[in-house]
């Protein structure tokens, strides 16, 4: 489980200064946005030496270093975001929380029983 998170953090951070860059560091859209773009462009990172016919752990590294070090050094660093959205509030956070429990109490149950067989 640590690892699987590890490996989820280093995925999402390769997105982040694309996150930023749209909708600020302060705004709850630049980390959410960053994270899914950086889980994005990783799986494409990590899709390319398997492409390659060359698949290997130190591969799939250097992907995701040349991927990261694109989107850190290529994304320009502003004071003021591309898209300005409104102030991040306490009750964005509570909505926030109950749009993820509400994902999880749904995709949960069915994700349960993956892998299991079944008497047919």
């Amino acid at each position: 489980m640590a690892l699987y998170a590890l490996l989820y953090l280093a995925a999402v951070t390769a997105g982040l200064p694309i996150g930023f860059a749209l909708f600020g560091r302060r705004q709850a859209g630049g980390w959410i946005a960053g994270a899914l773009v950086g889980y994005a462009l990783t799986a494409f990172a990590l899709w390319t030496p398997i492409a390659a016919h060359a698949p290997s752990v130190a591969a799939f590294v250097l992907a995701w270093l040349v991927l990261s070090s694109l989107t850190w050094g290529l994304t320009p660093r502003r004071e003021e975001p591309s898209v300005r959205l409104p102030p991040w509030t306490p009750e964005a956070s509570a909505a926030l929380v109950v749009v993820l429990a509400i994902t999880l109490a749904i995709a949960a149950p069915p994700l349960l029983k993956v892998g299991q067989s079944d008497s047919e």
